[in-house]
């Protein structure tokens, strides 16, 4: 997640949207993600297919240009309300 954190904190500085980055929106993206994979158990038709993308890149470690790229989009996504990840 460093990779992904720093990637999204210079587009942010970059950007002019640095304010849109709080501790509370960090969590609550974690938080997020965490709810979509227990819905994933139990029936992963109603999951967020980006939220668990996002998980297993994560968890793969894998650190590839595509990975992180997707990461951080999805990330700067969430933090800008540009595509809508909360659960139904």
């Amino acid at each position: 997640m460093t990779a992904v954190y720093f990637q999204v904190f210079k587009d942010a500085l970059s950007g002019g949207w640095e304010t849109e980055i709080t501790r509370q929106k960090l969590q609550a993206f974690d938080t997020l993600r965490a709810d979509n994979r227990r819905i994933a158990e139990q029936d992963i038709a109603q999951a967020r297919y980006e939220l668990l993308e996002f998980d297993r890149m994560n968890q793969q470690g894998t650190n590839d240009k595509s990975s992180i790229e997707f990461r951080v989009n999805t990330l700067k996504n969430y933090l800008m309300g540009s595509v809508d990840l909360m659960l139904e």
